[in-house]
């Protein structure tokens, strides 16, 4: 193919719902190598036009070429095209009967008919490359939405595809999970892999693309490098007007960024790791996040979590599933590193049951403790560690607690749930910690004020005044100015 022959050529293309009309008269072409993000409004036309190329929909007028040849609707001809033109979905669309590896291997096999040692290579191979190696042998019920689409990843390139698709690959993610998928489709566009993308994601469009394509009801609007779409001199009226969030949040950040900057330099005069325990509903997370960010340093929650797996070799799901039972009351975390499911209780156990689970605690009090002795001041929320680092000279340690009613009013507008709920939500909550800190610390640690630096009351004090009584004890033991 010469240089200037595109690897997919759309013409005239457009598609219509009964009397609705979809996309009107779209024209661009792909050239290899090219990263393409589209974007636009929900309903501007953007899956549809991904699902056209990939032929998953009809179009209603126009052509689809690939590599000069245009693509007919005749199903043997479709099928080889999709097999050099790959999609990956936002509803991951992995077998659940069949393990990761498994799910990988399937198209190599089925499609291309290459043999099992070859399609097994392969598989292994874009685990690898998108962080999934260690998970080859779980079911898609074991993984995250984030592991769960960076499997969907890997199965789409064993079949070595020409072009990738992706069709809103973070839109059913948690927040915390779509920086890892992210983070991947970033080391394939370095990699040369042409790819189309549908996104919601501006700054992965701006960072990432060759080329931006933003669309608005079924047309392309403009079609354009990055660094002009993205402009703020864009002469383009409606694409200003449709970023013009996202521009101006971006100018904030970075305001608020060397705001920020400027009033973190030189605080920590020592390093330190100031650790928190609090009730449900306190707001003590939120309090802690505070601190660790007008201090410029890292807070440890669930990160640990996943620190955690990647010493043990056991899935991070395994952990995150005990963390959720932990913190959400959905039953005991028996068994989850061994005997899986010995139990349906929706209550918390007697504290004896809690030994199943020793290593778990074994490898996050390890964790724990590599975070304390590293050289930079943290903040670690929970994880009983507190009593894991009582010992230290380094540590300071705050306990957060607040009225019941205080508590049910916070839980009420953060959950979303009646009064009965919350209220059944603190106790069972509360109730499985003191029973998990009582296991692991042999006697009653947890909400007595004695073994704490430190005992807040969030409602007398607010999350304010909690934040500055804290820095107030860290500069008072001389760990900031």
């Amino acid at each position: 193919m010469s240089k200037s022959e595109a690897v997919i050529k759309i013409e005239n293309l457009g598609k219509s719902f009964g009397d609705h009309e979809v996309l009107k008269k779209i024209d661009f072409e792909v050239n290899e190598g090219e990263v393409i993000c589209i974007i636009g409004s929900s309903g501007s036309g953007k899956s549809t036009l991904l699902r056209c190329i990939n032929k998953l929909e009809t179009q209603s007028s126009g052509k689809i070429y690939y590599r000069g040849k245009e693509i007919r609707e005749v199903q043997k001809e479709i099928n080889e095209y999709r097999s050099k033109v790959g999609m990956v979905f936002q509803s991951f669309n992995l077998f659940n009967n069949k393990t990761v590896l498994e799910n990988c291997m399937l198209g190599a096999r089925k499609i291309l008919h290459v043999s099992k040692e070859e399609a097994s290579e392969r598989a292994i191979k874009h685990l690898k490359a998108v962080g999934m190696a260690q998970y080859i042998n779980a079911k898609p019920a074991q993984l995250s939405g984030g592991q769960k689409q960076r499997v969907a990843i890997a199965r789409a390139l064993c079949m070595n595809p020409d072009v990738l698709l992706f069709d809103e690959p973070t839109s059913a993610l948690d927040p915390e999970m779509v920086g890892e998928v992210l983070n991947v489709m970033k080391e394939l566009a370095k990699s040369g892999l042409t790819m189309i993308i549908v996104t919601h994601e501006m700054a992965f469009a701006r960072d990432v693309s060759t080329r931006t394509i933003f669309m608005d009801k079924g047309l392309i609007a403009q079609d354009d490098a990055p660094s002009k779409l993205f402009s703020l001199d864009n002469p383009n009226a409606r694409t200003r007007e449709f970023l013009s969030r996202f521009i101006a949040e971006k100018q904030d950040d970075k305001k608020s960024e060397a705001v920020d900057a400027a009033k973190i330099t030189n605080t920590i005069k020592k390093k330190f790791v100031l650790t928190f325990a609090r009730g449900f509903g306190t707001g003590g997370k939120e309090i802690a996040s505070r601190v660790a960010k007008d201090l410029g340093i890292h807070c440890y929650e669930n990160r640990i979590l996943s620190l955690a797996s990647e010493m043990s070799g056991y899935p991070e799901e395994q952990f995150e599933a005990a963390n959720e039972r932990l913190t959400k009351q959905k039953g005991s975390i028996l068994g989850l590193l061994g005997g899986m499911n010995r139990t349906k209780s929706s209550h918390y156990l007697a504290r004896k049951d809690f030994v199943s689970d020793d290593e778990l605690f074994e490898c996050q009090t390890k964790i724990i403790k590599e975070i304390a002795d590293s050289d930079e001041s943290s903040v670690i929320v929970g994880k009983c560690a507190d009593w894991v680092l009582k010992d230290r000279d380094d540590v300071v340690s705050v306990y957060i607690e607040a009225p019941r009613a205080f508590c049910v009013k916070r839980t009420m507008e953060n959950m979303k749930c009646d009064e009965d709920t919350a209220n059944r939500t603190i106790a069972e909550t509360d109730k499985f910690r003191a029973d998990y800190y009582e296991y692991y610390t042999k006697g009653n640690y947890w909400t007595n004020p004695v073994n704490y630096d430190m005992t807040l009351n969030s409602e007398k004090m607010g999350i304010d005044g909690c934040v500055a009584h804290i820095k107030s004890l860290l500069k008072l033991k001389g760990y900031i100015d």
